[in-house]
């Protein structure tokens, strides 16, 4: 992913969406009720109703969002992909960043569409896609339309609400991710933060210890909750 702040027309849309998001947030904060993920509840839902998750899932990635879901079903939708894909996709994820920096912005669409066959709710790969067709558009190149860029920023910022809805980055009360990739789109595409000094493991917590905040996050610290990622890494190592 890009370690800088664009100015990018992309760029601009997910921060306004974050704004008003995260402002929305905040003006309610002391009537929201976190809603945290237990895990294994999830990880049953996937194993015995895997039909019912992917049902949720194409609701919630059709084009016009389905506003009759509920935050659960949203939670189930996001998180149970984790339990589908066990983190196979990221690996083309990272590949659509990589084709990204070398300016192969057709091979980073490619190659985040694959990830986003495995999990639509990757959100590097969302981000990865968003990114190269807006400059793929902005070179003149007639392959993609404005629509489809939208469509995979909105399915991001989909996400990035459901994250919202788990916590609100305390120690207390982390974001629930499902990969570390996840904690650095959720920071800076939904809450502007780019610079931090520091990245240790708490308890079952990720934290960041932040250089600097923004308008919509101003803690010196954000907490993700990691159980489900470093269950993941341990599979990976054959644990």
């Amino acid at each position: 992913m890009p370690d800088t702040n664009t100015g990018r027309c992309i760029m601009k849309k997910i921060i306004i969406a974050a704004l008003l998001a995260v402002c929305s947030m905040s003006a309610f904060a002391q009537e929201r009720t976190f809603m945290p993920i237990d895990w294994q509840k999830i990880e049953k839902m996937v194993t015995t109703m895997p039909d019912s998750v992917k049902s949720l899932t194409a609701r919630l990635t059709a084009p016009q969002l389905d506003k009759t879901l509920t935050i659960e079903e949203r939670q189930l939708a996001v998180y149970g992909q984790s339990f589908l894909s066990e983190g196979s996709e990221q690996s083309l994820a990272d590949d659509a960043w990589d084709f990204y920096g070398k300016d192969q912005y057709a091979d980073a669409v490619a190659s985040a569409k694959k990830a986003l066959d495995i999990n639509p709710f990757n959100t590097s790969a969302l981000i990865a896609a968003a990114y190269a067709i807006d400059d793929l558009i902005e070179s003149g190149d007639t392959t993609y339309q404005e629509s489809e860029c939208q469509l995979y920023y909105n399915r991001s910022m989909r996400v990035f609400n459901t994250i919202a809805t788990t916590g609100d980055g305390s120690l207390e009360h982390p974001f629930y991710v499902s990969s570390v990739a996840e904690e650095y789109s959720f920071m800076r595409y939904y809450l502007n933060l780019w610079k931090y000094s520091s990245q240790n493991l708490v308890g079952q917590c990720d934290v960041f210890t932040l250089d600097e905040g923004s308008e919509y996050y101003s803690d010196k610290t954000i907490s993700f909750e990691a159980s489900r990622v470093l269950q993941l890494e341990m599979k990976m190592f054959g644990f």
